[in-house]
């Protein structure tokens, strides 16, 4: 999973990677586990087609690259599939139990948010939950400092003050956000995120 986040992260802040740089940070991650002496590592970075015998399994969850590939090797079968909130733009096909958070998955022949209708109108497929992550923080983290002098400053005290307002608007900042129905911190730490499941129809 951290080597699947790892090439997520950098493919949203830089650029996509092809197959034989996924192999690469593959190869790298899998000597560190192999130093450390964990056991059961993957043997390569693509995703293994699953058997086509479905014998005593009813049900499966998929996530992250290989979604495409469960859904193939489940179709015309009777095993229930269910998938994470990393679809990035695959069609799920009906009865699949969907990860729900905010917006997601967002079906892009029915959006209702204008900041979501924006992205549609400027990319070909709708935001990863990794962009709309980073979205949303970057949302609230641009609000907090509105408030804040455009003229910086090298004053300890000027500077510690700065801090301090910045952290009190993050937390009373609000605004639209994707990846959860509330609208800010609400003063907590943390943004409230409901997750649910639904089947899709």
């Amino acid at each position: 999973m951290l080597i699947d986040y790892s090439i997520r992260s950098f493919e949203i802040l830089e650029r996509k990677l092809n197959n034989v740089e996924k192999n690469e940070v593959f190869e790298v991650f899998n000597r560190l586990g192999t130093r450390m002496g964990l056991r059961g590592l993957p043997e390569s970075f693509e995703c293994q087609r699953l058997p086509p015998s479905w014998r005593g399994i009813t049900g499966v969850a998929a996530y992250g690259s290989c979604v495409s590939d469960v859904l193939l090797s489940t179709s015309g079968t009777s095993v229930q599939t269910a998938v994470g909130l990393d679809i990035e733009g695959i069609s799920l096909p009906k009865g699949t139990l969907a990860t729900t958070a905010g917006v997601y998955p967002i079906d892009p022949r029915s959006i209702t948010s204008p900041t979501l209708s924006l992205w549609m109108h400027q990319h070909a497929e709708p935001p990863s939950i990794w962009a709309g992550l980073g979205r949303d923080a970057a949302v609230l983290a641009w609000s907090a400092v509105q408030v804040l002098p455009a003229k910086g400053t090298t004053d300890p005290a000027e500077v510690k003050a700065r801090h301090g307002k910045a952290a009190d608007m993050l937390a009373a900042a609000q605004a639209d956000l994707w990846t959860t129905e509330g609208r800010g911190f609400a003063g907590e730490r943390k943004l409230p995120r409901q997750l649910g499941v639904r089947a899709v129809r």
